[in-house]
Formats: C-alpha cells, structure tokens, sequence
C-alpha cells in the first residue's frame, strides 16, 4: 500500500491509504462554480490505476448535503448511454461513509458485467453527469458564523471489486462571484466598466450598442452583446445587489458601483 495526498475540497490536504491497483472517480473539474438558484452540473469520470478497463463493475456513491442540494429529476443521473447504470437511486448516508459529517444523502449508482468486461472502453471514460440544483444565495452563508458553507461532492465505493482499491477525488461546488472587468480588458474602470454597468441597470434605454458606447476599452476581450449578457447576469443572480436589500437598482447599487 501507499499513500495519496489528496487536496480536498475546501483546502485540506487529507491523507488517503490506497493500494495499487485502483479504481478511480472524479470530476473534469475539481472545483466548479455556479450561480445561487441554478442548476450546476458535474461530469464524473472513471480510470483505473494500471488502465484495466475490464472489471467485474462498480457500485458508487456520489454524497451531498441535501439541505442544500436537490438532485435534478428522479435521481439527479444523465447516464453515459453505452454504459448505462443498472440501477441508480437516492438513499440516506446513514452510515456516514465519506467521513464528512455535511453529507446526509448518496446517490448510488451500481454498474456490473458478470463477465467481467466492464466498462470496456479506453480510460478515462465518462460515467455520465450528476446535476443538482442550488439554493438561494442566503442558505449559502451559515447563519452563526457569516461562513460560507462548503458544497462537497464525495465519492466513495460500497462493495469492494477483488484485487482493487478505490481512490474518490471531491467534487467542490463554488458560488459564482462577479468581476467588475465587465469588457474583460484586464482592468476595472469607473469610465469604462462603471458606466457599462449602470448603463445596463437603467434598462432598455441603453440597448445594442448605446451599453458600450465610448465605454468598452480598445482591449476589450468581450463583444457588446456579451457585456450585455455577462452584466444581466450579475443582475439576475442579485450578485450585484451590492446594499444586500434584495433588488438590483441604477441609482443605489449602480452609483455605488460606479
């Protein structure tokens, strides 16, 4: 056996016991961010250590905190449709096996080959996608500290496959923050992505081309209509709301901003 150090979500480094050869799961992204209210999607892959992609299957646990947390649908699962699972369902995490105290619920997906020729295709392969919906942005925030709370997918393995251990990398979800660059230039500025800003929060009156006029810098990296895009963002998901009173207003959160 060796060990891994595995950098968890949330910073800490914890230490993982794990023999070679292995199975492993984990995100195409380690750390993902999404916009409090919305849908945020996760794409689960699979390897194995010494690349054997011909094993008897795999019954895993992807965990979540469900206070906060809904999977979308029945169960939350858009399969790899050439390697559908055989069963895929939600059960409460009552044995705590992720070790993560924030976690209540698992969605369990099991996958198997009595011939022991599972999943059959090159590694890595994709597993499918898990998607949840998030919460407002005020369930975020723990209410005694101010913190925000970590969002944590954990993976873990319930029956174990002969001759292979389990590596499961965390999945962290992180909320969106918006960056006041809004033509994407480099720099903030009051004249440039100020104006653009409050020119968006006054509504029709500055459509098409009047958001930009004389205000996105000859280095801009975003079009027009993408500014018009990227701040109507900030507006719908209130990251804007800079005063907290739960509305995104010209003449309060845009002269601030500005």
């Amino acid at each position: 056996g060796w060990t891994v150090s595995v950098n968890q979500a949330g910073g800490s480094e914890d230490v993982i016991e794990v023999t070679e050869p292995y199975q492993k799961v984990y995100s195409s992204q380690k750390e993902i961010s999404f916009s409090p209210g919305s849908d945020v999607s996760i794409d689960l892959l699979y390897t194995t250590s010494d690349t054997e992609k011909e094993l008897s299957g795999l019954q895993l646990n992807a965990h979540y905190n469900s206070s906060l947390l809904t999977p979308v649908g029945t169960n939350g699962v858009t399969p790899n449709l050439f390697i559908n699972p055989e069963i895929a369902t939600i059960l409460s995490d009552t044995n705590d096996l992720d070790q993560d105290s924030l976690t209540d619920k698992l969605i369990q997906m099991i996958w198997y080959d009595t011939k022991s020729l599972w999943p059959g295709f090159d590694l890595p392969a994709s597993l499918g996608t898990l998607s949840f919906t998030t919460p407002s942005k005020e369930l975020l925030v723990d209410s005694i500290t101010g913190q925000a709370i970590p969002l944590n997918i954990n993976y873990t393995r319930s029956e174990d496959i002969p001759g292979y251990d389990f590596l499961g990398t965390s999945t962290s979800l992180v909320q969106q923050t918006f960056n006041l660059d809004v033509d994407g230039d480099g720099t903030v500025g009051a004249f440039s992505d100020g104006f653009m800003v409050l020119r968006k929060m006054f509504g029709d009156a500055f459509e098409g081309d009047a958001l930009t006029d004389k205000a996105r810098t000859e280095n801009a990296t975003r079009t027009t209509n993408e500014i018009h895009e990227y701040i109507q963002e900030g507006i719908d998901s209130k990251v804007l709301d800079v005063d907290g009173d739960g509305k995104v207003g010209a003449f309060s959160d845009g002269f601030m901003i500005l």
